[in-house]
């Protein structure tokens, strides 16, 4: 009897410790899991602001460019307005602010551009009489120049690391068509749409006569 006691009692001590194993690992496989998930959602994170900082800038850059562009095209160009289209583009990721960290090219008042690097982030070298760039950069409220990360510092278990600087660049041109066969002309889309009833009826064409011209 007592040999059937021990017995019985060393199968339940047994299938208790595989139990336990068999707990354990669920537990490390699920800790594992929360980890690797929890990493992957903080470097989505980080890169995240990466991708939306490069935009912003891209946007004031390509704002930037055409007010200088534009004020060129006037007589006199004016690299201040550079500023405030890139701030104007910013987000509060960066307090809403932007830097701008050259602006160059052909026209008057302009200092002569850097060559082209040939990467995504550098603009082509400039062709022609007129023509300008605008290279922005990260800068925040603060006057940093590094956009701060989330969780990339200790991902990455480096103390150290205090963010990335982003930059981008537009060009712009101005002048007369160098080849045209026809006048360019703007018309707004309500008056087009109400001259021609949506597109749908439009005036004979020339010449006049025989045709009767276009009442206006």
């Amino acid at each position: 009897m007592r040999n059937l006691i021990a017995s019985l009692a060393s199968r339940i001590t047994r299938q208790v410790r595989r139990d336990e194993r068999g707990a354990i690992g669920i537990i490390v496989a699920a800790l594992l899991g929360f980890g690797v998930l929890t990493g992957m959602g903080a470097l989505v994170v980080d890169v995240g602001q990466l991708y939306q900082e490069r935009a912003e800038l891209q946007n004031g850059a390509d704002a930037a460019v055409l007010g200088v562009a534009k004020s060129c095209a006037l007589g006199a160009c004016d690299p201040s307005v550079a500023g405030t289209y890139a701030d104007a583009n910013a987000s509060n990721l960066t307090g809403g602010s932007a830097g701008v960290s050259l602006v160059c090219g052909s026209g008057i008042g302009l200092s002569t551009c850097p060559g082209g690097t040939g990467t995504p982030t550098s603009c082509p070298p400039g062709t022609g009489a007129n023509y300008a760039d605008v290279f922005t950069s990260t800068q925040t409220a603060s006057g940093s120049t590094l956009l701060p990360p989330v969780f990339a510092r200790t991902l990455l278990g480096n103390s150290s690391y205090s963010g990335d600087n982003v930059v981008a660049c537009a060009q712009a041109t101005w002048g007369a068509p160098l080849e045209a066969s026809v006048i360019a002309i703007t018309i707004p889309a309500c008056e087009w749409d109400q001259a021609t009833q949506q597109g749908t009826a439009f005036a004979p064409p020339p010449p006049y006569p025989p045709n009767p011209p276009p009442s206006l």
